[in-house]
């Protein structure tokens, strides 16, 4: 019984981070993905911070290679995944492995292997300042879809093209309302 605690505790203790507007994790494996904002609704304007948690849920650990720094409490540089806000069809405002970060022809830390042990979680975390990277306009107020997808170099060994990454290690989307 005592065992069972502690892992209950280790799992919700690993989860952390900011207000959940929807998770139902995709998996992979072992490993769940989750999406968050830090809050469902926003002032026109107003930075939106979102977070993709993957989780080891397995009894086993797995081995993910990244090309990304790990900070403090498990959180990762947005450098290893892809997000996409979207209204409806349009795409609103994408970020890739970097964006933000790394100009495009500036390469990125080497390759590093993390060993995620069980009922253990990273974080990685992204911020949209509400405004279209494709023509640098500010979003109108309305309702928008968020996705993001985990970006690894492998894990345990397995590599991914860009479109099983998308399918494969993603989280549910969530929604996020401008007011």
């Amino acid at each position: 019984m005592k065992a069972w605690f502690l892992i209950v505790c280790l799992f919700v203790a690993g989860c952390g981070g900011g207000v959940q507007t929807t998770t139902v994790p995709g998996r992979f494996g072992s490993l769940a993905f989750g999406l968050t904002s830090n809050k469902a609704a926003y002032v026109v304007g107003e930075s939106v911070t979102f977070t993709l948690t993957v989780t080891n849920v397995g009894p086993e650990a797995v081995s993910i290679e990244h090309t990304g720094t790990l900070f403090r409490d498990n959180e990762m540089l947005f450098v290893n995944a892809d997000w996409k806000v979207s209204s409806g069809q349009t795409t609103v405002w994408q970020c890739y492995p970097g964006c933000g970060i790394l100009p495009p022809l500036i390469p990125g830390p080497p390759p590093v292997t993390l060993l995620l042990q069980p009922v253990t979680s990273i974080r990685v975390n992204a911020t949209w300042i509400q405004s279209s990277n494709f023509s640098l306009t500010p979003a109108p107020p309305g309702t928008y879809t968020v996705a993001a997808w985990f970006r690894p170099l492998s894990i345990d060994g397995r590599t991914f093209s860009a479109s099983e990454m998308e399918t494969l290690l993603s989280a549910a989307p969530i929604t996020v309302t401008v007011q």
